[in-house]
C-alpha cells in the first residue's frame, strides 16, 4: 500500500527539449522516485489508467488532448471509480499568468497549479504535496473499507455476519416478488454444541465453529450467502433455488460437517460433529418479508432436532 511506498510521478508535455532537461533536473535531485516521461497525452493516459494511482504533473497546452482534457478525463472518471480505487493528484503547469487561468485549470480537476517558468525545488515540493494527499487518501479508502468489512462480517469465522445477510436477503426477496426468481434460504445448527463447550472449554468450540463455517463456504454455491447468523447457526441464502435445489444443497452441507472429524487441541480426542439443517422456499412473486422467510427456516429446523438431529426437514 502507499502508507509504504511512494506512488509513480508521471509528466506529460509536448516539448521533449523541456521534458529532457526536467527528466535530467529531477533525477540528480529526487533519484529514489520513480518517474515517467510522455510527449503525448494519450501516452499519459494509458500509463495512468494501468497504474495503482500516481501524481501527474502534465503540461496545459498540448496538440491533440491537452492538459485540461486530460484534468477532466481523471475527473469524470474518479465519480465512477469504486471505493477501493487508486488516488490521481493532478499538478497543471503553464505558461499562462492570472487568477482565472487558475481558476479554469483547478475547476477543470487539476489539484495544483504551477507557471512556467518556474524552479525545480519548487516543482518538488508541489509533488511532495501530492505525494503526502495520494498516501493521506489511500489511507482513508483502506480504512474504510476495513470498516465496512468489520460491519458486514463475523470476526471468528469470516462469515457474513446478520445484519449484513438481513441485507442481501431484502434484495433477493424483492427480486422474487417482482418475479425475477425464486429464493431458498436453510437454516443450520450444530447438535449438541453446548456439550462441546461444556467439556472442553470454549476455545475447543471456537475452532469447532471454524472449521464448520469453512465446510458450509466450501460447497455452498459460488453466489449463495453464508452467514454466521449467531451463536452456532449458520444461514445460507440461496436465490434462484427451488425445493430440489435447496434440499440437494442442504443435504451437501450436512454431510461435509460430519465427514471428517475436528481436531480441536492437542491431546484431545477429535470430534465428529452432525448439524440439523431446516429449509424454506420463497417461490418468484411471493410477498414474504425477510424475518418470516427465516423464521419459517427456523420452525424447519426445529421439526430437524425433532426427528433426531443430523438430518434436512
Amino acid at each position: 500500500m502507499w502508507a509504504s511506498s511512494t506512488p509513480s510521478i508521471i509528466f506529460v508535455d509536448d516539448d521533449r527539449q523541456l521534458l529532457n532537461s526536467l527528466r535530467d533536473r529531477l533525477r540528480c535531485l529526487r533519484s529514489g522516485w520513480d518517474m515517467r516521461f510522455h510527449d503525448n497525452a494519450r501516452d499519459a493516459m494509458a500509463d495512468l489508467e494501468n497504474s495503482a494511482g500516481a501524481v501527474l504533473v502534465t503540461d496545459w497546452m498540448m496538440p491533440g488532448i491537452d492538459g485540461l482534457s486530460l484534468c477532466k478525463h481523471f475527473t469524470a472518471t474518479a465519480h465512477n471509480r469504486q471505493s477501493d480505487a487508486p488516488h490521481y493528484y493532478v499538478i497543471l503547469m503553464t505558461g499562462r499568468q492570472g487568477i482565472e487561468n487558475i481558476e479554469k485549470a483547478l475547476d477543470s480537476g487539476a489539484d495544483d497549479f504551477i507557471a512556467k517558468p518556474f524552479d525545480t525545488r519548487e516543482l518538488i515540493a508541489r509533488i511532495r504535496v501530492g505525494i503526502r494527499t495520494c498516501r493521506l487518501e489511500n489511507d482513508l479508502r483502506t480504512a474504510n473499507i476495513h470498516l465496512v468489512k468489520q460491519a458486514s462480517t463475523d470476526p471468528l469465522t469470516g462469515l457474513l455476519n446478520r445484519r449484513r445477510a438481513l441485507e442481501i436477503l431484502t434484495t433477493e426477496l424483492d427480486r422474487s416478488l417482482r418475479g425475477m426468481q425464486s429464493v431458498a434460504v436453510a437454516m443450520a445448527d450444530i447438535d449438541y454444541f453446548k456439550k462441546v463447550n461444556d467439556s472442553l472449554g470454549h476455545e475447543a468450540g471456537d475452532r469447532v465453529l471454524k472449521v464448520a463455517a469453512q465446510r458450509l463456504q466450501a460447497v455452498a454455491r459460488r453466489y449463495d450467502a453464508v452467514v454466521r447468523w449467531g451463536g452456532e447457526e449458520f444461514l445460507l441464502i440461496c436465490p434462484h433455488a427451488g425445493e430440489d435445489e435447496i434440499r440437494s444443497i442442504a443435504e451437501r452441507m450436512r454431510a461435509s460437517i460430519s465427514a471428517n472429524p475436528i481436531e480441536t487441541q492437542p491431546g484431545n480426542a477429535p470430534l465428529t460433529i452432525t448439524v440439523s439443517i431446516g429449509t424454506t422456499v420463497v417461490a418468484a412473486g411471493e410477498k414474504v418479508t425477510a424475518d418470516a422467510t427465516v423464521a419459517s427456516a427456523d420452525r424447519a429446523l426445529y421439526a430437524a432436532k425433532d426427528a433426531g438431529r443430523d438430518t434436512v426437514r
